[in-house]
């Protein structure tokens, strides 16, 4: 099968352009979408017609006395053309509805500059705040790490990667107390800690956590359950407050356990 030829030498076919820009232009994404377009103008020498320095040449010339055709022209046109495609194909639809009408390809540039630069960067510095500010909240370890990694990517989209180090720093910085522990050690580490490792062990914690949770349910409800009782058969002023019945809660990095001194004691007293 024969390759795809150019229209003009030395520049690629449009069917072979999307190899080169593979992101399409929305409202969100101008900065990485502009950091591909560059660096293709530049290899063949087109920057000229985006930045307004390759002006466009008079259409006629005088030869022999005589009106007639100016190559400069034909050629300008036919380099502005193409790359007036090549912007239109990078387009997505609710862009490219915004552009039509214009006729070259400076006139398409400087519109979408105009029109979604300030944007971009508006976009970038809202994205950034929110990774800087989130916090986990009622938030499950999953939705919180999810929520981390969502803004990443909007970032990375907008032409602002995060890198992995930075975004493990502030989803450490986004954890309650109840992870101190762990953060403290996770940031004391010798070995860098990758998302996947740090992931695993922020589960595991909360399972931890979650395992706590219901052991104190549990003994609560037991307390319950035998006040109850005992009110039942006028047992007389046996309750003194849940405190008496309950001892402190340590983390997973702590000592844990409670105390039931009291309740016993009541019990041997009957």
């Amino acid at each position: 099968m024969a390759a795809s030829s150019s229209p003009l030498p030395g520049l690629p076919a449009p069917t072979s352009f999307q190899h080169f820009i593979s992101t399409k232009l929305d409202s969100d994404n101008y900065v990485l979408w502009a950091s591909q377009f560059r660096p293709l103008l530049i290899s063949y020498d087109l920057e000229g017609f985006i930045d307004g320095s390759k002006t466009e040449p008079q259409k006629t010339v005088i030869k022999d006395g005589k009106s007639a055709p100016n190559p400069e022209y034909i050629d300008w046109r036919r380099r502005d053309q193409l790359l007036l495609s090549w912007l239109i194909s990078s387009l997505s639809d609710s862009v490219h509805s915004q552009i039509i009408g214009l006729e070259t390809s400076y006139e398409v540039w400087t519109t979408l500059q105009d029109a979604y630069a300030a944007q971009s960067r508006a976009r970038i510095l809202q994205l950034k705040e929110q990774l800087q500010n989130l916090r986990k909240g009622n938030k499950s370890i999953s939705q919180f790490v999810q929520k981390a990694r969502s803004i990443a990517h909007h970032l990375k989209v907008a032409g602002k990667k995060v890198e992995e180090e930075d975004l493990i720093l502030h989803i450490l910085r986004g954890l309650p107390p109840e992870y101190e522990a762990m953060r403290v050690s996770i940031s004391i580490r010798k070995d860098p800690i990758g998302m996947t490792e740090l992931l695993s062990l922020l589960l595991s914690h909360e399972a931890y956590l979650g395992e706590g949770d219901s052991v104190e349910k549990a003994f609560d409800s037991q307390v319950e359950a035998n006040v109850t009782h005992r009110t039942n058969q006028g047992s007389g002023n046996q309750y003194y407050g849940r405190r008496n019945y309950r001892g402190g809660r340590g983390g997973r990095f702590r000592s844990r356990g409670r105390g039931r001194g009291n309740y016993n004691n009541n019990q041997q007293n009957q």
